[in-house]
């Protein structure tokens, strides 16, 4: 379903979701989940943009479920990552790096592993990378928010993590050098 295509009904037919009686961190989390799903996610730094009225309300719906999740459930690496990329799409840079750096220590490192050799795979991140996945989320804020050499410290580690193919590697480094002469040169008008 499109909520962002009715703002009055998804309003309601959300505040039901996240208001019923459950305290299962598990169902609050997942719901928190599914509903930040359905806004797009922000990919590069020009892609942070303030939410629509629409995606507003579903955001806000999604930080009230993973809260509720947290009050449960508060040492949950994953539940903390997903409260970040909330944050992110909200605009809230410095609450994401925060939850970010939460779920970071509660996970802890991750170390280099062995892959095919295949390009498709080297590049993809898969779930259970959750300490690069944190780390590739937290770069993007830190990129927002100005500070580009904690955002490439964080890439870095990605790639330490999850090898990326030669190809990706070079397109990595390019991104970082670019956003680091670009925000040295100015300000992103993003959120």
């Amino acid at each position: 379903r499109d909520w962002s295509s009715d703002v009055c009904s998804s309003d309601l037919s959300l505040t039901a979701a996240v208001d019923n009686e459950s305290t299962n961190p598990d169902y609050l989390a997942g719901l928190g989940s599914a509903l930040r799903k359905q806004v797009k996610l922000a990919g590069d730094v020009e892609d942070f943009v303030p939410p629509s009225p629409g995606d507003k309300v579903i955001l806000d719906a999604a930080i009230q479920a993973i809260e509720r999740s947290l009050v449960h459930d508060g040492d949950n690496p994953w539940t903390l990552f997903e409260r970040g990329i909330i944050l992110q799409q909200l605009c809230n840079q410095s609450d994401a790096i925060a939850s970010f750096d939460a779920a970071a220590v509660l996970y802890g490192e991750a170390y280099p592993r062995q892959i095919s050799g295949d390009a498709i795979d080297a590049s993809s991140l898969r779930h259970t990378d959750l300490a690069a996945l944190i780390r590739q989320r937290r770069a993007l804020s830190y990129l927002v928010t100005n500070q580009p050499e904690k955002a490439l410290t964080d890439q870095r580690y990605v790639v330490a993590i999850v090898p990326l193919s030669m190809h990706d590697q070079y397109i990595l480094a390019r991104r970082s050098e670019e956003h680091t002469s670009e925000l040295q040169s100015r300000q992103y008008l993003v959120c």
